[in-house]
This record gives structure tokens, C-alpha cells and sequence, in this order.
């Protein structure tokens, strides 16, 4: 199996935890997408003279679905122009709950797009004030029910234990809800603290306190 991966280096808020390569001036994110065009061109030998079809194409940040229908459709033009992709193909795209408008959704799927993978974290607006995620706990519940009107059957959603101020009991309210949406997929993630990440400074200064070691493992 072969596939490319793409990475929109672009976010509208640098969440607290993230340590991933990223910017929130997004000024620069045309000319980003024309140089990703472009070394499509100069790699398109990567994969040999006659490969055979790819299977996977990912875009991953970032925050991918940052990227407006114009300039997703001109990065699947250039990449299908330059190399060879299975009809069923899995392209998927990494999203915030805020950006999956029923417009933007349907300009996904018309540009290829045929999997999400939806940074949920939380349900709960406490946890997502916390982490500076752009999104709210009602754009959660709902970006999934809408995907799948756009035609979407395969969304994965992404959610983080082991918060400051999380229990047990929260941990399986957040996960009865993500299953209660009946996603193909959930990509659970302990809370880690990376160096010189604004939750690092946080949690050296005090300012978050951290579960303990036994809430942690109840939680996983």
C-alpha cells in the first residue's frame, strides 16, 4: 500500500497542548499551496516509472480544513495530475468542528475528500476553554450528523483524556457521546505536556494542575 501525505502547517488557534510544526498567521497560505503544487511536479517520479495507483492521500496539520474549496480543489487537481490514485482511494482530511459547514462539507466532497478525521477532544466547553480549542461543544455534537448528510461514511473522531479538572465520570460522559454518534473510528489520546508548549508554562507556573497518577490510569 501507497499513499502521499500532505501537511497544512496552518491553525486558527494554537491549541495549549500542541507542539506540531504550525502557524496562526495564515498570510502565507496561498503561496504554501502553490509550493505544495509545484514539488507534486518535481516529485513525480517518487514513486517509480510506472507505480502502481496509490491508495492514501492525507492532509494533516495544522488544521487542514483551513484550507478554503479553491485551494483544496487546486492541491487535488495538481496531486492527480502528477500521480496515479485507485478509484477507491482513501482521501482524507484532518478538520475542526468549526469549519464543517454544510457548504464546506459539500465542496469536500466535491473536490474528493472521502474520510475525516474531526479533532473533537472534548464535549465539554470547560475542556475545550481550556486547551484554546476554536471550536464549541455544540459544533462537536453536530459536525458529525452533518458530515454524514454530505455524504460522508467515514469520519473519525479524536478525543484526549486525562484533562485537568476531568474524573472518570466525565471521561465516560465524553465517550458515551462519541459513541452515541456511531463514528467509523475514535483515536482516543493521553493529555501529554511538551516542552515549551503554552500547557508546559501552564502547568510549571501552576496555573493547571494535572490529574493524578491514579485518575490517569482510571481514565485509560
Amino acid at each position: 500500500m501507497a499513499g502521499i501525505y500532505v501537511h497544512i502547517p496552518y491553525c486558527r488557534k494554537a491549541c495549549t497542548y500542541c507542539d506540531f510544526h504550525f502557524l496562526t498567521s495564515r498570510g502565507s497560505q496561498g503561496a504554501m499551496v502553490a509550493a505544495i503544487a509545484r514539488e507534486a511536479a518535481l516529485r513525480s517520479d517518487f514513486f517509480g516509472a510506472q507505480p502502481a495507483p496509490l491508495d492514501t492521500l492525507y492532509f494533516g496539520g495544522g488544521t487542514p480544513s483551513v484550507l478554503s474549496p479553491a485551494e483544496l480543489a487546486s492541491l487535488m487537481e495538481a496531486l492527480r495530475r502528477h500521480y496515479s490514485f485507485h478509484p477507491e482511494a482513501e482521501v482524507t482530511l484532518e478538520a475542526n468542528p468549526d469549519d464543517l459547514s454544510p457548504a464546506y462539507l459539500a465542496a469536500l466532497r466535491k473536490a474528493g475528500v472521502n474520510r475525516l478525521s474531526v479533532g473533537i477532544q472534548s464535549f465539554r466547553p470547560e475542556d475545550l476553554a481550556a486547551l484554546n480549542r476554536s471550536h464549541t461543544a455544540a459544533q462537536a455534537r453536530d459536525c458529525l450528523p452533518a458530515a454524514r448528510a454530505a455524504g460522508f461514511e467515514a469520519v473519525s473522531l479524536d478525543l484526549i483524556f486525562g484533562l485537568p479538572g476531568l474524573d472518570r465520570q466525565a471521561w465516560a460522559d465524553n465517550l458515551g457521546q462519541a459513541l452515541a454518534l456511531a463514528p467509523t473510528h475514535i483515536s482516543v489520546y493521553a493529555l501529554t505536556v511538551e516542552a515549551r508548549t503554552a500547557l508546559a508554562h501552564q502547568v510549571e507556573k501552576g496555573q493547571v494542575l494535572l490529574p493524578e497518577d491514579e485518575a490517569f490510569e482510571a481514565q485509560y
